[in-house]
């Protein structure tokens, strides 16, 4: 190689080197990358962890990375993602923020200065929790639902409201059962409310 000087610079170039990725095959957690002239075999990519404690996120095609050849030979090449490009450019210009996001739009960021968490989910959420789930709000807490809101608790559950608890829905029912009497109706004749059966409220005995 020392009498090759050719070979030798052929070497040091591809120590290090960018590249595009063309395939990915996620069963073996392998994929190959366009760099230069040359098109490499199904090569691994670095994740965070790779363990009992394990980080899973593909890299997708089209997506710029780094290649790290030890001694210079591409087909035992390491794939590094993470490289912004024209085709992927940063999804934010905001320095104070730390931003996951996903194809469909989905998205999570927090940021740091402005003490915010904003999680944009565009499809179901399935949250399994084996133990107990305790929710401590110190400000205003607000639920919209657009469909109907069932919740099924095997054993207890208890809300503490500091100040106002508000429900407001077209339909509210506890238990199932008949509508709840309200002191909301006000009579026609005296003008003074009196109990009334409600027709939105609904709770079993």
């Amino acid at each position: 190689m020392l009498n090759n000087p050719a070979e030798l610079l052929r070497l040091l170039n591809n120590i290090v080197r960018t590249g595009t990725i063309t395939e990915v095959d996620a069963q073996s957690a392998k994929a190959r990358v366009k760099t230069g002239d040359n098109d490499t075999t199904w090569l691994p990519w670095l994740a965070s962890r790779a363990a009992t404690t394990a980080h899973w996120s593909p890299p997708q095609i089209g997506e710029q990375v780094v290649l790290l050849s030890p001694e210079g030979d591409l087909s035992q090449a390491i794939i590094i993602t993470g490289l912004y490009s024209d085709a992927n450019p940063a999804p934010s210009s905001n320095i104070n923020a730390h931003r996951r996001e996903f194809p469909d739009g989905t998205h999570v960021e927090y940021d740091h200065q402005a003490h915010t968490l904003t999680i944009d989910i565009r499809g179901d959420v399935s949250l399994v929790v084996t133990g107990n789930v305790d929710l401590i709000v110190d400000g205003d807490l607000t639920a919209e639902v657009g469909g109907s809101l069932l919740a099924d608790v095997g054993d207890t559950a208890a809300i503490t409201a500091g100040s106002t608890a508000t429900v407001d829905a077209p339909l509210i029912e506890h238990n199932g059962g008949a509508g709840v009497v309200t002191g909301a109706h006000v009579c026609q004749f005296t003008g003074n409310p009196h109990s009334h059966c409600s027709t939105t409220v609904k709770a079993g005995q």
